[in-house]
């Protein structure tokens, strides 16, 4: 009985689809955007997709991470332009062969976050001024958890 926060997604997460009355409701509700440093995205982002849960990608052959990675890179490929898209691919290559080496996944890091800069970053900047007039708070997550906790 009070906010539930759910991720802004599209419609289409993947194979999976948001059944369009919950999409609605989801498309006209106020939006508390969590601002973090891009680094920290980039951190958080490279534990995720490359680790995965223990269950499952924590276990995958770099040859697997990089066929994953390859495809998720040549699905932007056009939005990207061929030149950012040639600089990330040899980029993630780069890290994966460092990985394979060294066991670390740091390396990924810079490229990662140079792809939030260049490519997903104005995404969200776009998508964030179309629905700038149900945006309710803006900021670090202590103060948006401050706001969420006035709707109580």
């Amino acid at each position: 009985a009070g906010p539930i926060v759910l991720e802004d997604e599209s419609r289409q997460i993947g194979s999976l689809v948001i059944p369009q009355s919950l999409f609605h409701r989801i498309s006209t509700s106020p939006v508390y955007v969590i601002e973090r440093p891009r680094t920290e995205r980039a951190r958080r982002l490279v534990y995720e997709y490359l680790l995965g849960d223990e269950s499952a990608c924590a276990h995958e052959s770099i040859e697997g991470i990089r066929n994953r990675l390859t495809m998720s890179l040549n699905a932007i490929k056009r939005r990207l332009g061929g030149a950012d898209h040639t600089k990330f691919m040899k980029a993630m290559n780069a890290a994966l062969d460092e990985q394979a080496r060294s066991g670390s996944i740091d390396s990924h890091i810079p490229w990662i976050e140079d792809l939030l800069a260049r490519y997903y970053d104005p995404l969200y900047d776009r998508h964030l001024e179309r629905i700038r007039e149900r945006i309710f708070a803006r900021g670090p997550v202590e103060e948006v958890a401050e706001a969420l906790k006035a709707l109580r």
